[in-house]
């Protein structure tokens, strides 16, 4: 609803990759006990297998795999490229044609549909930006779960013994 509300109010100040890559840093650092919630979750072998999904399954979806990903010892480069994935199902998708149609069709005059390219695709710079700012502040990804998410250490255990299981 905000976004629609502040295009339609004035679609040429919003920069969209910046709030984007602001999103991504507030899942991390704002949503700590959610991803904890999350992660204590699926390190019980009682709710495995489980499904990792969000509303366009891009953003939260692909920072909670990013995660599970470099516990399990995947390669930041093929976790990078794995996230981008992403676009060759999203940016084709029905939501995506309709969002289009929705703002072709408003009276919104000199309205730019490549400003909103950047909220409907998966970017690398979101991934990296906030993959930094993990590393940059906590070193690794297990210290941010452990130290900044408050998972206790166990569990983070439990959890990467069950990605590397298959």
């Amino acid at each position: 609803d905000f976004i629609n509300r502040a295009f339609l109010k004035n679609s040429e100040t919003i920069d969209l990759a910046d709030m984007m890559t602001g999103n991504y840093h507030r899942m991390a650092f704002d949503c700590s006990k959610e991803i904890k919630q999350i992660l204590t979750f699926l390190s019980v072998e009682e709710n495995l297998p489980a499904v990792i999904h969000c509303s366009a399954g891009k953003d939260r979806t692909g920072f909670i795999s990013f995660l599970l990903q470099t516990l399990a010892g995947v390669e930041t480069d093929a976790i990078h490229e794995d996230y981008l994935l992403t676009n060759n199902f999203m940016l084709n998708g029905k939501d995506v044609k309709k969002q289009e149609l929705i703002f072709k069709i408003l009276p919104l005059g000199k309205f730019n549909l490549d400003i909103f390219k950047p909220y409907q695709e998966a970017r690398p710079e979101y991934l990296k930006s906030v993959s930094e700012e993990i590393t940059n502040r906590h070193n690794t990804v297990e210290e941010y779960l452990i130290d900044y998410c408050m998972i206790p250490e166990e569990v983070v255990d439990r959890l990467k013994a069950s990605l590397c299981k298959y």
